[in-house]
């Protein structure tokens, strides 16, 4: 049998049913999700790093770089530049919007030494450096 319901009615339908759902038979649901999620997080936990070569396609490897990356199995990725690196290290006011922040922050990144600026450049390639010899130490044994 064949649905002619799209795919949104269809998840609209779903979380329509979940809302009037019981507690108790919502219960045994989340239960059995909560299992599903630990034994994805320990494949991960436990996959060998083989599989980011055994990747597909560009999403494949990047969504597998992300999730062993979270799970501290790979090294955080670096900043691309001393300017992404300052950002980063901001903290925005929770009053402003993000955009009104960034501005805030280009602002003050501008009003920086060129020494400072350099000084987060080379941190940077420091950090490059320290994350491509870790990542080769990683997928090369």
């Amino acid at each position: 049998v064949v649905s002619t319901q799209s795919t949104g009615d269809i998840m609209r339908s779903l979380g329509q049913s979940w809302k009037t759902l019981p507690a108790g038979r919502k219960a045994v649901y989340e239960r059995k999700a909560l299992v599903e999620a630990k034994k994805y997080d320990n494949f991960f936990k436990n996959a060998s790093l083989q599989l980011l070569f055994e990747a597909e396609d560009r999403k494949e490897k990047k969504y597998l770089l992300k999730r062993f990356e979270e799970l501290g199995r790979l090294p955080k990725k670096p900043p691309v530049s001393g300017y992404a690196l300052f950002i980063s290290r901001q903290k925005g006011n929770p009053r402003l919007s993000a955009p009104e922040n960034l501005k805030l922050f280009a602002q003050k990144y501008q009003r920086l030494s060129e020494f400072e600026k350099t000084g987060l450049s080379e941190e940077v390639t420091l950090m490059k450096e320290r994350y491509e010899t870790r990542m080769h130490e990683l997928l090369n044994p």
